[in-house]
């Protein structure tokens, strides 16, 4: 087997403890999500109570448009102080999250402190936590976030059945229901924002640090988990490097578990006596689990609980991963089959999966780059 530089060896070294890390994230993950779950039943339970002091009885057939409309705000008085709770909560686990990958960032930067000149990151748990509530995560606060959630699910329940005029023939028992559904997608977005926060915290860790190095680190690179959950944004962006400050955010969109990868100077530079070493590639694995007839079926993110790992294999590229999957490792993919087929062709490749502007490309606007070529 062909040898390799320590720069190599070096990049797999970042890699394998990221996807270490993860790991370690993921756990810490799991727990957090019951804590965050447990404080919004306990909202709803109470907003419940108070919803029913307020409003059991209530004749809606009589109300008129304005009060209706005033509904509206008393329920976003009403969860003002789950809303409060949870995004303490989420700031609480942020800072959880980012301290240690600080720390952790540091130490593979440094390789345990073999490198010379890696610099730490100084910043108490009061400054993490004023960081994450004035610094946007996907372009909003999280405040906004956990205001946007409820916005859209408990006051949107209600919103909808004004807009469609139902509201006041379905009575106080619907309007029940109603609240009671917005709680239930309130919930799934808990799911999704405490697993996204968590990523964020943690690739805004990694940039920290990065960024106090940048003697060092001259920029970054895209790495995803390397399954076949990963969806085709992520898949486009796999491998492609990125000037400290530029490329697209990380995660890209909610539930992303992709994370930032170091572009450093030379094992030499670094004063790592380390010159070469037997090849060592990109890891990817296919999870799920196989039907009766030798189907893959793999686990919704929304399921919880971890799918069985069918497969490891060591890849250097995104597209040669796909190269190598079988029939129905592909058809476990994310991709579909409009582009799984395209990219059997050979007529686009994974970069082609996403546009300058780093949004996914449509299964149209892919034939039509395949068809100019």
């Amino acid at each position: 087997m062909a040898k390799i530089g320590g720069q190599d060896l070096y990049e797999t070294y970042q890699w394998a403890r990221a996807v270490a890390w993860r790991y370690h994230l993921d756990q810490f993950e799991a727990e957090a999500l019951l804590s965050i779950l447990a404080t919004l039943d306990k909202g709803r339970r109470e907003v419940m109570r108070e919803f029913q002091a307020r409003y059991a009885g209530a004749n809606l057939s009589d109300w008129q448009e304005a009060r209706l409309e005033a509904l509206l705000y008393e329920m976003e008085d009403l969860t003002a102080g789950v809303r409060s709770e949870l995004t303490q909560q989420y700031t609480t686990m942020s800072v959880t999250v980012a301290a240690p990958s600080i720390t952790e960032t540091v130490g593979a930067l440094s390789v345990a402190g073999l490198a010379r000149g890696v610099n730490n990151v100084a910043l108490s748990p009061a400054q993490l936590r004023t960081f994450f509530q004035e610094t946007p995560m996907g372009g909003r606060l999280i405040q906004e976030w956990v205001d946007r959630s409820f916005a859209y699910s408990v006051q949107g329940q209600i919103r909808q059945a004004i807009n469609v005029g139902v509201l006041r023939g379905e009575g106080y028992p619907g309007l029940v229901r109603r609240v009671e559904d917005g709680f239930g997608m309130a919930r799934q977005d808990a799911v999704t924002l405490c697993r996204t926060f968590v990523s964020s915290a943690n690739n805004q860790a990694r940039d920290m640090v990065y960024r106090q190095n940048a003697d060092v680190v001259r920029g970054w690179k895209w790495m995803t988990a390397g399954d076949n959950r990963v969806c085709p944004i992520c898949l486009a962006l796999h491998g492609r490097e990125f000037k400290l400050g530029e490329g697209p955010d990380t995660p890209i969109h909610p539930r992303c578990r992709c994370i930032r990868l170091p572009k450093t100077i030379t094992w030499r530079e670094l004063g790592i006596p380390m010159d070469e070493m037997k090849q060592e590639l990109d890891r990817w694995v296919i999870r799920g689990r196989r039907d009766y007839d030798g189907e893959i079926l793999v686990r919704g993110v929304h399921e919880g609980g971890k799918d069985k790992t069918l497969r490891v294999g060591r890849y250097a590229t995104a597209d040669d991963w796909f190269s190598d999957l079988s029939t129905s490792e592909k058809q476990s993919t994310s991709l579909g089959p409009g582009r799984v087929k395209l990219l059997e062709d050979g007529r686009v490749s994974m970069k082609d999966l996403v546009g300058p502007d780093y949004q996914p490309r449509t299964l149209k606007q892919l034939e039509a780059l395949a068809d100019a070529r």
